[in-house]
């Protein structure tokens, strides 16, 4: 607590296990993105719990790492345009979607303190708490599921109840809500928070599209079998 550990020169920084690890930097012909690196290794090991930020800077390193964040259910944040030295980097993450507040350096710091205090993030374990914390709150859920498909257009009723559960549980932080049915009520009268929700829950569904590997097994193996008596 209380310290800015900032990376060396020449080095990859890397956690596993909740351990900051320094590895000497790959040299290759492709651009260095270590801040995507570091945020994708932070993505996988801290899931719900991982925050991250991307402030004043030059190009698009972070926002593919914020989009890995933001998939596992973390939350992500960008510095304001506005209020930054260099904005191109916090207005790529902003332009793909991927940010969840976007503000100034001093917002950006309130805001970390209240969701420290936040049920979704405040106890080790972040997603399996807002498991048990929202549980009770369990006869919401229709309400919520309703609102989806009103104002969504998407049918989710046969949808993991656990991952529902822990993306309401993240929007009620986002949205400062204190309760399950509060949250429910919302939903009924704001159809962009709805759909915003419905983007949550389906966000790392999403990461297929993005697998050239994926696509490359279809076009070689799949389709031609699919295909062949066609």
């Amino acid at each position: 607590p209380n310290r800015v550990h900032v990376i060396p020169p020449g080095t990859d920084l890397s956690i596993a296990q909740g351990i900051l690890t320094l590895s000497p930097r790959q040299l290759t012909r492709r651009l260095h993105l270590a801040i995507d690196s570091f945020f994708r290794a932070l993505a996988d090991d801290e899931l719900a719990t991982a925050i991250g930020v991307v402030l004043s800077g030059s190009a698009s390193d972070g926002t593919e790492g914020l989009r890995a964040i933001k998939a596992a259910g973390g939350i992500t944040f960008a510095q304001s345009p506005e209020s930054a030295q260099f904005s191109s980097m916090p207005q790529s993450a902003i332009s793909a979607g991927v940010v969840d507040f976007s503000l100034s350096p001093e917002a950006i710091a309130n805001e970390l303190a209240r969701l420290s205090r936040d049920p979704y993030l405040a106890l080790a374990g972040g997603a399996e708490r807002a498991d048990e914390t929202h549980s009770a709150d369990e006869g919401s859920l229709p309400r919520i599921l309703a609102a989806i498909r009103q104002h969504a257009k998407l049918d989710l009723r046969g949808y993991k109840r656990p991952t529902i559960r822990r993306r309401v549980a993240r929007r009620m932080a986002l949205r400062h809500v204190g309760s399950q049915d509060e949250y429910a009520k919302s939903l009924r009268d704001d159809p962009g928070e709805a759909k915003a929700l419905a983007q949550d829950i389906l966000i790392h569904v999403t990461s297929f599209f993005r697998d050239p590997v994926a696509f490359e097994a279809l076009k070689q193996q799949i389709l031609p079998e699919l295909l062949k008596d066609k």
